[in-house]
Protein backbone atom coordinates (compact mmCIF):
# COMPACT_ATOMS: atom_id res chain seq x y z
CA UNK A 1 0.00 0.00 0.00
CA UNK A 2 0.95 3.50 -0.78
CA UNK A 3 1.39 4.98 2.97
CA UNK A 4 1.00 8.48 1.48
CA UNK A 5 -2.50 7.77 0.14
CA UNK A 6 -3.34 6.23 3.16
CA UNK A 7 -1.94 9.20 5.03
CA UNK A 8 -3.86 11.65 3.24
CA UNK A 9 -6.98 9.32 3.51
CA UNK A 10 -6.96 9.30 7.49
CA UNK A 11 -5.80 13.04 7.39
CA UNK A 12 -8.97 14.42 5.33
CA UNK A 13 -11.32 11.70 7.78
CA UNK A 14 -9.41 13.78 10.65
CA UNK A 15 -9.22 16.65 9.67
CA UNK A 16 -5.95 17.64 10.01
CA UNK A 17 -2.67 18.09 7.85
CA UNK A 18 -1.42 14.73 6.14
CA UNK A 19 2.10 14.06 6.66
CA UNK A 20 3.42 15.67 3.44
CA UNK A 21 1.62 18.61 2.87
CA UNK A 22 0.68 20.07 -0.83
CA UNK A 23 3.39 22.67 -0.23
CA UNK A 24 5.72 20.07 0.26
CA UNK A 25 4.72 17.78 -2.81
CA UNK A 26 5.29 20.76 -5.11
CA UNK A 27 8.54 22.02 -3.72
CA UNK A 28 9.82 18.13 -4.36
CA UNK A 29 8.10 17.90 -7.53
CA UNK A 30 9.71 21.54 -8.68
CA UNK A 31 13.07 20.47 -7.63
CA UNK A 32 12.72 16.85 -9.54
CA UNK A 33 11.63 19.03 -12.93
CA UNK A 34 14.48 21.57 -12.44
CA UNK A 35 17.09 18.53 -12.32
CA UNK A 36 15.36 16.70 -15.26
CA UNK A 37 15.40 20.36 -17.32
CA UNK A 38 19.09 21.54 -16.36
CA UNK A 39 20.14 17.50 -16.92
CA UNK A 40 18.53 17.83 -20.63
CA UNK A 41 20.13 21.49 -21.29
CA UNK A 42 23.51 20.85 -19.82
CA UNK A 43 23.85 23.44 -17.73
CA UNK A 44 22.45 25.17 -14.05
CA UNK A 45 19.06 26.90 -14.47
CA UNK A 46 17.84 29.79 -11.69
CA UNK A 47 14.43 29.70 -10.38
CA UNK A 48 13.04 32.46 -9.43
CA UNK A 49 10.32 31.67 -6.77
CA UNK A 50 9.00 35.13 -6.47
CA UNK A 51 7.93 34.71 -10.48
CA UNK A 52 7.75 30.62 -11.10
CA UNK A 53 9.77 31.19 -13.54
CA UNK A 54 13.33 29.81 -14.70
CA UNK A 55 15.15 33.04 -14.87
CA UNK A 56 18.27 32.89 -16.68
CA UNK A 57 17.17 30.43 -19.79
CA UNK A 58 14.08 30.76 -22.05
CA UNK A 59 14.64 27.69 -23.41
CA UNK A 60 14.62 25.91 -20.14
CA UNK A 61 11.73 27.99 -19.10
CA UNK A 62 9.44 26.26 -21.81
CA UNK A 63 10.55 22.93 -20.99
CA UNK A 64 8.41 22.97 -17.56
CA UNK A 65 5.29 23.89 -19.56
CA UNK A 66 2.69 21.37 -20.37
CA UNK A 67 1.91 20.83 -24.45
CA UNK A 68 -2.15 20.08 -24.79
CA UNK A 69 -3.08 18.08 -27.44
CA UNK A 70 -5.99 20.41 -29.29
CA UNK A 71 -8.46 21.25 -28.74
CA UNK A 72 -7.68 21.50 -25.17
CA UNK A 73 -5.75 24.29 -23.77
CA UNK A 74 -4.48 26.11 -20.36
CA UNK A 75 -6.43 29.55 -19.84
CA UNK A 76 -3.82 31.83 -19.02
CA UNK A 77 -4.72 34.42 -16.48
CA UNK A 78 -3.36 37.61 -16.39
Amino acid sequence: RDLHAQDFINAVKARRDPICTIEEGANVSRLTQLGNISLRVGKKVYWDKVSNRINNDPESEHMGMANYRDPWKLKKFK
